[in-house]
């Protein structure tokens, strides 16, 4: 994101803008210093239950009239949609399996959505915390002042990184304009390991069609 783009929008202004950083002033009041997320950085967290699993597979038989006879491979479920391109749920009493693996493949996605959420709430999380400084504002996170006013509306406080991330989403981030800049602050260039294999994954299917 561009210093101009940044200062079209009302409230905001560019202190100084680099291709590793940026400190700009925001409608809350306060200066930070945005630092692109390195390449890899996020890789450190993947886990507790936030790795995207990809897409459904199926086991299908193929060579069958070669000995051995059925050998197995794993290909990815390729749901049937009608000539408008909308998704089509098999007819259960006709396809029987068909459906199964539409029934299957749709939990699955599913599961997916629901993950990717998560991923991408632990990912800004992660960056507000290591990527982003407070230079400047009304007042410090360590004022009891705006604590206190919302102490009973919050999570118990464990540590001062829990008391950081409340005093970005309460204060800082007063409105989705000051969260969607940051966030093409934060990722515009990211590079994670998970990213370079789908993108390999991708050429690798691109290529076998």
């Amino acid at each position: 994101m561009e210093k101009a783009d940044i200062e079209l929008i009302p409230g905001f202004s560019v202190i100084e803008h680099s291709l590793s950083s940026t400190t700009v002033t925001v409608p809350s009041g306060f200066t930070l210093k945005v630092k692109r997320i390195g390449p890899y950085m996020f890789d450190g967290i993947m886990k507790n239950g936030i790795e995207d699993p990809g897409p459904f597979k199926i086991k299908v038989m193929l060579l069958e009239k070669i000995q051995p006879p059925g050998v197995e491979q794993e290909i990815i479920y390729v749901p049937p949609r009608d000539e408008t391109g909308k998704i089509q749920e098999p007819d259960k009493e006709q396809f029987e399996k068909a459906w199964m693996y539409f029934q299957q493949w749709n939990m699955h996605e599913l599961m997916r959505q629901n993950i990717a959420i998560r991923r991408g709430s632990v990912r800004f999380d992660f960056a507000l915390i290591n990527c982003v400084e407070i230079i400047d504002g009304p007042y410090t996170v360590e004022s009891t002042e705006w604590f206190g006013r919302i102490e009973d509306r919050v999570s118990p406080v464990k540590s001062f990184g829990d008391r950081l991330l409340i005093f970005f989403k309460t204060q800082v981030l007063t409105s989705q304009a000051i969260r969607e800049v940051l966030e093409k602050l934060l990722f515009a260039e990211e590079v994670t390991i998970e990213g370079l294999m789908k993108a390999f994954d991708s050429f690798r299917s691109q290529m076998a069609r």
